[in-house]
């Protein structure tokens, strides 16, 4: 091959390996990566996830969504935070209850348990 035919390699080219080229397959789906994630994180599934943070209301009702907020999950448990220790007297009573609804509405077995805090300030 005459040397006019090879390419040029300026100063700062640096050769890829055999083993990136394999490694990148090209773009991805976000979906995927934002489940490693997740898992990583020991949270349940992505559309679990969404549905207990956005559809909050429409699982536990108006008015407990209006004194609860949801603040993580994680290992299978439910975070809730709520105003005052009344609330969080009320929730823990109700916490079976709400669990087997949540269950339900979510269609999820990966939140197994409801735990409430008490906001701080």
């Amino acid at each position: 091959m005459p040397s006019s035919d090879v390419p040029r390699r300026l100063p700062g080219d640096v050769p890829r390996s055999r083993t990136y080229r394999r490694f990148w397959d090209g773009p991805q789906q976000v979906g995927g990566g934002v489940e490693r994630v997740l898992k990583h994180l020991n949270a349940p599934k992505a559309d679990v996830v969404e549905s207990v943070f956005s559809d909050w209301e429409s699982l536990v009702g108006k008015v407990i969504a209006e004194h609860t907020t949801p603040t993580r999950i994680e290992n299978g448990v439910l975070f809730l935070e709520v105003a005052n220790p009344a609330w969080a007297s009320e929730m823990e009573w109700m916490s079976e209850e709400m669990l087997r609804q949540i269950t339900t509405m979510a269609n999820t077995v990966e939140i197994t348990e409801i735990r409430v805090q008490v906001a701080k300030g």
